[in-house]
């Protein structure tokens, strides 16, 4: 998605008024400046300016005098790690600085050569407004200089008056009010925060430009169409990758790639003789440059109207990835009112009970695929809009579990238990987040998080908390750019809290989670038999047999069937597999399975081979099974010569020749001075002749 460059002043207050603030206001210049190195690491510049420090530093004092308790800590430049720790070594001022006095220094960082074309402007002022403004009269000078170089104003103001009673309170310090009216003379923007924490949360927001996915028609029937605009509504975040550098330098390093053949490792494959392939059953089947465009879809974009339906018709698991608006053309790039504006609303509005079923198209011979088109209406811009979500095909749905109908006799709760369950379920609803200032909409906007640690009255708001996942990691990431050789921070618990439990409204549901205890037999099962890990079942197994062999009066010891738990060989990382069970001290079958379960092994490659693509692997495992047992002083010579006696009846055909595929590579049996070591059958063996006994005289009275 294309973002344009940003050209940005963070101002500061520094006042000492600032104190109970500053280390939030840090930190949420601290998380802007981070997210903007994340989003955009070339093409964001950021400059800091210090309204009431100590020092004075900026050129329009050295240049004209005044400008006092101003200092440009920081020119504008590329945003990075050294701008991060300017911001966390700031500390409080002495004098009160000129707010006013540092927007024109800003302004004037911002007049730059560099930032003519393809940068947005921008000035971030964050202060509580307790600081005077000298000179009240030059507001309109200002004014003039920040509209003429196109610079935005964000203010966020620490303590500030709610939106919402702004117009109606009689006493707003005489600084809010002249910034207030100074930001909105300029177009800018004012958020006001209750409290310190919002700051952090407000400026961490990821900000991305809203860029339209499709500029075309929602396509009804013959020449009826109404022309749409679509942006990305929602888009999934992941954690970022990591790249591969060279240790202790500041260079990413690079992978040279070379194709080899899966049979011949050492025999390199020049690009001009590799094509694609599909492994159809046992043979690769050539997909060439011609095949993968006739499998293309050639098409111009388009949407075209399937059909409406109902909203219960759509399963809400259906419901895939991401989501778009659409929207009538308009805004900075459409010029305004469009006249399809009318008929869009007008479907929308007329579809509150339906949704709509489109085919979409949304880049020239991009694949088609169907959407749902669900109506929403709003008091805030955009008023009428479709909210479109993917629709699945049939080999993107998984089978349902063959589970019991929950309206059998034996399951049918009471009338008294639905009651209860009602109940719960009421007193655990919160109302709805548009309640206008209600405790819902109130306690979304931070976490409160009391002196023990524990989050509450928090209410989990998809447009207000972060991925703690995504901040952790950008935490870290930060906390080792700026303090390398310190330890790990514990995660902070604001970071979290929004996947806690609100303590209050779980707490007002005592009762009825109580009554839901009594009236629903609800048998939870023992920790030990939820575990389904190999300990557990081992345990289990030992379990079993020792109240089995007790039963039949004989002593046990505990975790001798432990072996009864076999661990399997497959394919993939054979030979590692192979040792594990080999060197098993548990089991006193160890090596018998373990050359058993291999054997297995190499037969499954064999046949699973597309001709003799797979036999080198094969051949790995046969010359490590034959290391194992080489050497050994039990049957396992034996069993090996016995296993390559299968192979050789098995795979000496035309078909298989895997044998000749092993004579070739020279592996012999395990011999013993020149001869084969075999498995003797027991009845061939001769009996062991019996001792000769002494005669010896026993003194019954010495035995006594």
């Amino acid at each position: 998605m294309a973002r344009s460059k940003e050209a940005a002043v963070l101002i500061l207050d520094v006042h000492e008024c600032m104190e109970e603030s500053l280390k939030s206001a840090k930190a949420a210049l601290t998380n802007y400046a981070r997210q903007q190195m994340v989003q955009m690491p070339d093409k964001t510049m950021m400059g800091l300016v210090l309204c009431g420090s100590h020092a004075t530093v900026n050129d329009l004092h050295d240049q004209l005098g005044g400008y006092e308790n101003v200092c440009v800590e920081r020119e504008v430049d590329l945003t990075d790690v050294p701008l991060l720790k300017k911001i966390d070594k700031v500390n409080l001022g002495g004098k009160p600085g000129d707010l006013m006095d540092a927007m024109i220094v800003a302004v004037g960082l911002l007049d730059d050569p560099r930032f003519v074309k393809s940068y947005e402007k921008k000035i971030i002022l964050v202060t509580d407004g307790k600081t005077p403004i000298n000179g009240p009269e030059q507001l309109g000078d200002i004014i003039e200089g920040l509209k003429d170089n196109k610079v935005h104003v964000s203010l966020y103001g620490l303590g500030f008056t709610p939106a919402e009673v702004y117009d109606q309170s009689d006493d707003v310090p005489e600084t809010e009010s002249v910034l207030r009216g100074f930001v909105e003379q300029c177009q800018g923007e004012v958020v006001p925060l209750t409290n310190s924490d919002q700051l952090a949360s407000t400026l961490a927001v990821r900000s991305v430009k809203g860029v339209t996915t499709y500029r075309d028609y929602l396509h009804i029937c013959g020449d009826l169409k109404i022309a749409v605009w679509s942006y990305a509504s929602t888009k999934k975040s992941t954690t970022p990758t990591l790249k591969t550098t060279a240790l202790g330098s500041n260079t990413a390093v690079t992978t040279t790639k070379k194709f080899v053949l899966e049979d011949d490792e050492t025999k390199e494959v020049p690009p001009e003789d590799k094509s694609k392939a599909y492994l159809y059953g046992k043979d690769y089947v050539p997909v060439n440059d011609v095949d993968l465009s006739a499998m293309k879809n050639k098409e111009e974009k388009n949407m075209k109207l399937f059909c409406f339906t109902e909203r219960s018709a759509v399963q809400p698991h259906w419901l895939l990835g991401e989501a778009y608006i659409l929207v009538p053309p308009g805004g900075k790039d459409g010029g305004g009112f469009h006249p399809s504006s009318t008929a869009l609303a007008g479907l929308v509005a007329a579809c509150q009970q339906n949704v709509a079923i489109v085919r979409w198209v949304q880049r020239a011979n991009a694949n088609a695929a169907m959407y749902v088109l669900f109506p929403v209406t709003s008091k805030t811009p955009p008023e009428y809009c479709f909210k479109a979500v993917k629709m699945p095909f049939k080999e993107e749905l998984r089978p349902a579990a063959d589970l019991h109908p929950l309206d059998q006799d034996w399951c049918r709760p009471s009338g008294e238990q639905r009651a209860a369950a009602r109940a719960l379920i009421e007193k655990l609803t919160l109302p709805p987040m548009s309640a206008g200032g209600g405790k819902a909409q109130a306690k979304s906007k931070a976490a409160v998080v009391d002196d023990t640690g524990t989050a509450t009255g928090l209410y989990y708001d998809p447009t207000v908390h972060m991925n703690p996942v995504i901040q952790r990691f950008y935490e870290i990431v930060h906390h080792k750019a700026l303090f390398d050789n310190d330890p790990i921070p514990p995660i902070r618990e604001e970071t979290v809290a929004c996947l806690k439990r609100d303590r209050d409204l779980w707490e007002g549901a005592a009762a009825e989670i109580k009554r839901m205890e009594e009236l629903f037999d609800i048998q939870v099962p023992a920790k030990e038999d939820t575990q389904e890990g190999p300990d557990s079942k081992r345990a289990k197994q030992d379990a079993d047999a020792v109240k089995e062999e007790e039963d039949s009066g004989k002593h046990v010891e505990p975790g001798m069937f432990g072996s009864q738990l076999k661990k399997e060989i497959t394919t993939i990382k054979s030979e590692e597999q192979f040792d594990k069970i080999w060197s098993d001290d548990n089991n006193l079958d160890a090596h018998d399975d373990a050359i058993e379960q291999m054997s297995k092994v190499i037969h499954k490659i064999v046949d699973g081979s597309a001709g003799d693509k797979q036999y080198h692997k094969a051949l790995s495992c046969v010359k490590h099974m034959r290391m194992r047992c080489n050497g050994c002083m039990g049957d396992e010579p034996a069993q090996f010569n016995q296993a390559l006696d299968e192979l050789k009846t098995r795979y000496s055909g035309e078909e298989r020749p895997f044998w000749a595929y092993l004579r070739k590579e020279r592996i012999e049996p395990i011999t013993h001075d020149g001869v084969e070591i075999k498995d003797e059958p027991e009845e061939s063996a001769a009996p062991a002749p019996a001792a000769q006994a002494d005669e010896v005289d026993f003194d019954d009275d010495a035995m006594d």
